[in-house]
């Protein structure tokens, strides 16, 4: 266990709910190890983010990089190794089906993209359906190069770091689908 001050959290406790990997390194010497494995990890089946914390006290602690041990995924067969190797789901046909239902019955559809658009490497088919959907596109604040800003269907940035424009067409909309973004 760890000791906490009056102003701290135990974040790495949070975050293990949220991330593939959460960690807080206790050697200096096992940062090599928990980089190689949080790079693995954030890299396999479907990507996702990792954490580590890494203590005040040990971000100027001075270690011999030849002496630090790795991480092999073939080495550590655990389930923190296999928990992730799963291919993303197929999407069904009724599925999507069901996505282009809603949609032609909205009056004020919006797609909300953000980074795991790219993160998933599935740019191409997004920027296929989109043009084949003819849906106006609003982006986060880390996507703002899926879609050019003079594209008829480029409505504008949504969150608190987007523009009233973005922001305007996801308050208005009746039907926002959100693609690679964790809102």
């Amino acid at each position: 266990d760890c000791s906490l001050g009056d102003q701290e959290y135990d974040i790495t406790r949070m975050t293990e709910h949220m991330c593939k990997y959460a960690v807080m390194l206790e050697d200096p010497a096992d940062i090599r190890y928990h980089m190689e494995k949080a790079w693995h990890l954030m890299n396999v089946g479907r990507p996702g983010p990792v954490w580590i914390d890494v203590p005040v006290n040990f971000q100027g602690a001075e270690i011999d990089p030849e002496s630090l041990r790795g991480y092999s995924a073939e080495e550590e067969n655990t389930d923190d190794n296999t928990a992730y190797e799963a291919a993303v789901p197929e999407v069904d046909d009724k599925t999507v089906n069901d996505v282009i239902g809603l949609i032609q019955k909205a009056e004020r559809p919006v797609i909300y993209a953000g980074g795991g658009v790219r993160i998933s490497g599935g740019f191409e088919a997004f920027r296929k359906v989109v043009d084949q959907l003819g849906v106006p596109v609003c982006t986060y604040w880390n996507s703002i190069d899926l879609i050019e800003t003079d594209n008829p269907l480029y409505c504008g940035r949504g969150g608190n770091m987007g523009d009233r424009a973005g922001n305007f067409a996801i308050q208005n909309s009746d039907l926002v689908i959100v693609i690679g973004s964790r809102l």
